[in-house]
């Protein structure tokens, strides 16, 4: 039986606006440079007159897409993502005008994958990936990869815990063990007491 589950409270870091930023600023530098280069080309080998019209209708809506995506998403990005974990779920919410709200079981967690590209590592960021059965889940621009370690590591290796001090077992768990110690004890635990299919510690 779940707990009440509340809303997810925690906000990535407003340094992540400064981040996708300068990427929107590159990406969109880079489209318009390229059909800048094309209008050169239309005018230099003269090519059809509707060619022109159409590369200039890309140009004003891409222009348009630069301000929006550099000065203005960015900042809706950062004050409208939440998310939160604890033992029993992962929650993800976004969204200023249509809300996505994520539940995610720990129970179906199977990786977590820490990603950091030059400007996340700029401002000690992260970008955290959790992957699920078929499906991939991510957390962006997150401080202090200790802390992110923690936050996810720290409730699987309650449920492995749990499981082991409920079960035949005479190994002790400390509280702050490594959780992937935790993982090899459960595994040779579950392999010794003959059980098949362990669910729980299918993540």
């Amino acid at each position: 039986m779940y707990s009440k589950i509340q809303p997810p409270t925690k906000k990535i870091s407003k340094e992540s606006v400064k981040v996708w930023r300068m990427t929107e600023a590159i990406t969109n530098f880079i489209t318009l440079a390229v059909f800048c280069i094309l209008l050169y080309v239309d005018d230099y080998f003269a090519w059809k007159e509707w060619i022109g019209w159409i590369l200039y209708g890309l140009i004003t809506l891409s222009f348009f897409h630069a301000i929006w995506s550099i000065f203005i998403e960015p900042i809706l990005l950062q004050k409208y993502w939440r998310y939160d974990v604890n033992e029993e779920f992962i929650q993800t919410k976004r969204g200023a005008w249509s809300e996505t709200h994520e539940l995610i079981p720990m129970t179906k967690v199977q990786s977590v994958k820490l990603n950091q590209g030059p400007f996340l590592r700029k401002y000690n960021l992260y970008s955290l990936s959790i992957g699920t059965m078929g499906d991939s889940h991510d957390i962006p621009a997150s401080p202090r990869k200790k802390r992110m370690n923690y936050e996810i590591k720290l409730p699987i290796s309650l449920k492995l815990r749990k499981w082991i001090n409920n079960g035949r077992t005479c190994k002790t768990i400390t509280p702050f063990q490594n959780p992937l110690r935790i993982m090899e004890i459960a595994e040779r635990e579950c392999v010794f007491h003959n059980h098949a299919l362990c669910p729980e510690l299918r993540f």
